[in-house]
């Protein structure tokens, strides 16, 4: 088949989903609440910022997600575990900025489930660096933006990475798939083990994302980057303190991993 027709096709069953995730979302907006993160490491103290201005953050706090900017020089590393269980992991130099990041609460949270624990919406703006992300399977009512300089990438992926250089930006999509909106409003779709490059050009072609097919090396040379995100994944979690109405994170130490309480479930 024609691989245009595949992207029209598939673009209609993405919409058709968006449409039946919308109705499927919940009515009462304010069931969606502000989403937090979870500094699992901020190696040599990269820059936090909250709404412009710079604060302390260190490895093992628990932070309001909306507003937050990092920055990261060659020498500095983040990773970020938020409470829809998304990690993101990137080496500098790197700069990115969470515009919103919310979800349906309250919620309870299991290690064995494979999904993301509810519903969520995530706008990530992406100045440059490069990005490990890793997730649970994402709910059909949750959406996830990554805005670049060249246009927005819409991942409903588990295991992808996010390269934003001077002159191109580019999502491997290692386990799901991804929609890709050009700055001219065209679209177009990234399937499971492909590339898509869009690069710095005069050009107006209607489609101006590249797709390339990621060999097996590459996956075996990303092994390990999506390793630490798996890592980083299960030794945090995540509850809703009812008594509060407030999001709370544990973290779990070596020892916990030793003793297993139920399947999939590490806490001490």
């Amino acid at each position: 088949m024609n691989r245009f027709l595949k992207i029209f096709l598939i673009l209609g069953i993405f919409a058709c989903s968006h449409a039946n995730a919308q109705e499927a979302a919940p009515k009462d907006s304010a069931k969606l609440s502000d989403g937090y993160i979870y500094v699992h490491t901020a190696r040599n103290s990269p820059i936090f910022l909250k709404d412009g201005k710079e604060f302390n953050a260190s490895a093992g706090e628990l932070i309001k997600a909306g507003g937050i900017s990092v920055k990261c020089d060659s020498s500095q590393v983040v990773t970020l575990v938020f409470s829809n269980r998304l990690v993101l992991y990137a080496r500098g130099p790197a700069e990115f900025s969470i515009e919103e990041f919310s979800q349906e609460q309250p919620f309870e949270m299991d290690f064995s489930d494979i999904k993301e624990p509810t519903t969520s919406l995530l706008n990530i703006s992406v100045k440059s660096g490069i990005y490990y992300l890793s997730s649970p399977t994402p709910r059909a009512t949750s959406r996830m933006v990554l805005k670049t300089p060249f246009g927005n990438f819409e991942p409903r992926s588990e295991q992808f990475k996010l390269s934003c250089l001077p002159e191109m930006a580019e999502l491997d999509v290692f386990q799901g798939q991804s929609i890709f909106k050009a700055l001219d409003g065209k679209a177009d779709f990234i399937q499971q083990k492909e590339a898509g490059l869009v690069e710095k050009s005069h050009s107006k072609e209607m489609y101006p994302l590249k797709i390339n097919t990621l060999t097996l090396l590459q996956e075996e040379n990303e092994e390990y980057n999506f390793s630490l995100c798996k890592m980083a994944l299960n030794s945090i979690f995540f509850d809703f303190d009812k008594s509060v109405k407030k999001i709370k994170a544990e973290r779990l130490t070596p020892k916990d991993f030793l003793i297993k309480r139920t399947k999939y479930d590490y806490r001490w």
